[in-house]
């Protein structure tokens, strides 16, 4: 897919909440719910494993639990 750095913010924007009546929360939500725990993922984060204490996939996202921290993102693959 082509797409132009504007029609990417706005994406993200949107994957970020600002466009809540075209996708709102509950969707979000389901969207970057961890669904399939992906374990071997975390051997890719090797300098920070310690602080990976899961990972998982969702709906065409991946799911890290970073620090105390929920962290969702494309890995571009």
């Amino acid at each position: 897919v082509n797409s132009s750095v504007r029609d990417m913010a706005t994406y993200l924007k949107l994957q970020l909440g600002a466009y809540p009546k075209i996708l709102g929360h509950v969707a979000l939500n389901k969207l970057h719910h961890p669904t399939i725990a992906t374990p071997e993922v975390i051997r890719s984060f090797y300098r920070d494993r310690d602080r990976v204490y899961g990972a998982y996939y969702g709906l065409g996202w991946r799911i890290l639990n970073f620090a105390d921290e929920k962290i969702v993102f494309h890995g571009g693959w």
